[in-house]
């Protein structure tokens, strides 16, 4: 009686599989190996290459890495040209900065005299 039992409960797990298996799977299946066949027959009826295809498509390659290796050395003279401006205003940021920190070393000097000037002359108004 469990031996029965066993192999009805094992029938029936088999059925419901199965009846998953072919309204659901097998039609998926069946659809991807329509479209593999339907590809590769495709592919069969493609007259093959000769050499001049062949030599055509290497020349059509050739010419697009040279067009590109041209483009890619255009955009780096673009950059090189746009870091030399930017060099340039920092130069010229660089130059006027020194220039105002010279001027502003030499102006305590200036009140020095301007100071020294104006005592001498506060002195002889003084006599």
């Amino acid at each position: 009686m469990q031996i029965q039992r066993g192999l009805m409960k094992r029938l029936e797990e088999e059925i419901k599989f199965n009846s998953f298996m072919v309204p659901e799977k097998l039609p998926e299946e069946l659809q991807g190996g329509r479209h593999t066949v339907q590809y590769l027959q495709e592919v069969a009826s493609e007259p093959a290459m000769g050499q001049a295809g062949l030599q055509e498509l290497e020349d059509k390659l050739k010419h697009e890495i040279a067009e590109q290796g041209n483009l890619y050395k255009k955009k780096k003279r673009r950059e090189v040209a746009e870091l030399k401006a930017e060099c340039g205003v920092f130069n010229g940021l660089r130059r006027f900065s020194s220039r105002d920190l010279r001027q502003q070393l030499k102006l305590p000097e200036k009140q020095k005299i301007v100071r020294e000037s104006h005592s001498a002359n506060m002195e002889q108004m003084k006599m």
